[in-house]
């Protein structure tokens, strides 16, 4: 059940299943786990602790690593405030700090999480 998630995940899904349990009573610890669901669960658990709401958008943006480099398109999937979530070709040999233009704002980023296609980056 717990096979997509990372060990960091499965214990913060677990604290917060037995923090939630207690409401439900009447419902074995388990079928709680089944009936709210692990990813809507941590979804809901990451929703929390941002600052300021992302907007799902799906627009282009440039990664600016310097004036000299040629720039580098991404799609960004959501933006907020902090930051931005998004989508590269690749991320090996990103560096982790950079500047995101999009719709000719320039925001100096850094990364906090990445994947193989996905970064996540806070404005500095």
């Amino acid at each position: 059940m717990f096979s997509f998630c990372s060990r960091m995940s499965r214990v913060r899904a677990h604290n917060l299943l037995r923090q939630a349990a207690p409401v439900y009573s009447g419902l074995n610890f388990w079928k709680l786990t089944i009936a709210i669901g692990v990813r809507d669960l941590l979804r809901f658990s990451m929703n929390e602790q941002r600052i300021s709401p992302r907007r799902r958008i799906l627009k282009t943006g440039q990664i600016a690593f310097s004036d000299k480099v040629p720039k580098l398109e991404c799609t960004v999937r959501n933006l907020s405030e902090t930051g931005a979530c998004l989508q590269v070709s690749t991320t090996h040999g990103m560096p982790t700090g950079f500047d995101l233009i999009v719709e000719g704002a320039r925001h100096a980023c850094r990364i906090v999480w990445r994947t193989d296609t996905r970064l996540g980056v806070a404005f500095i």
